[in-house]
């Protein structure tokens, strides 16, 4: 491989890098409806519902925790950012 091609292929790459490091990422918001206090066993959020638009940051969620391990998820090339908002006598 001749040093010009190699330079470019470098020079590329770090392109590639750059732009997938500034890749632009979906926000979340919601409030949180937690298990009961005394739940010990393993919990996940799941998203019951999408909630009309509050903000122009982000999508309202309401969100809510579910006894047991997620279940899988289809790998994804998104980012995104989940904002559980929890009162300060839900459940956990």
């Amino acid at each position: 491989m001749s040093f010009r091609l190699k330079s470019r292929l470098v020079r590329l790459e770090r392109a590639e890098a750059k732009v997938a490091a500034h890749k632009s990422f979906k926000l979340r918001l919601g409030d949180l409806k937690r298990l009961p206090r005394d739940y010990t066993g393993e919990r996940h959020v799941e998203i019951v519902r999408q909630l009309p638009s509050r903000s122009p940051i982000g999508k309202w969620f309401e969100f809510e925790e579910r006894p047991g391990p997620a279940p899988p998820e289809p790998p994804s090339e998104e980012r995104i950012i989940e904002v559980h908002f929890v009162g300060p006598g839900d459940g956990g």
